[in-house]
């Protein structure tokens, strides 16, 4: 199921508050479980500058974050497992446009959806979240 998933979001074009990082793991966890940690932010904003004042409203991506998985029944895990969701801190050859992203784990990678589509991480997540 999470390989399907993630060559399908190959195909898919970004587009903040529909193909983001958190729309491209909120995409998985909903795909996977059926519950939306995302759902209400989508489509609520249309650029960086949308993102960023959604994100500085609530704390921080990490807090809006953690709060929407709570809200939805996801506990934290080590984020060691597949399908497991990561908040991660970017290095700074890393970042495109953010400092930090969600992620999918996949094998010994966190697989993030950025602009120029998915990338994969070798890093600890900061936090995460068991999905499977």
């Amino acid at each position: 199921m999470l390989d399907d998933y993630l060559i399908a979001a190959l195909g898919r074009p970004w587009r903040y508050g529909n193909m983001d990082c958190c729309c491209f793991a909120g995409d998985w966890i909903f795909e996977a479980t059926g519950r939306d940690p995302f759902g209400p932010y989508r489509d609520t904003y249309e650029n960086e500058r949308g993102a960023m004042r959604l994100i500085v409203e609530r704390g921080g991506l990490l807090s809006m974050v953690t709060a929407e998985m709570a809200r939805t029944g996801f506990e934290a895990s080590a984020g060691e497992a597949d399908g497991d969701v990561a908040f991660v801190k970017l290095s700074a050859g890393q970042q495109s446009l953010a400092r930090a992203c969600l992620a999918i784990r996949r094998g010994p990678w966190l697989i993030a959806r950025g602009p120029h589509g998915l990338t994969s991480i070798a890093a600890a997540p900061a936090m995460a979240w068991a999905i499977l």
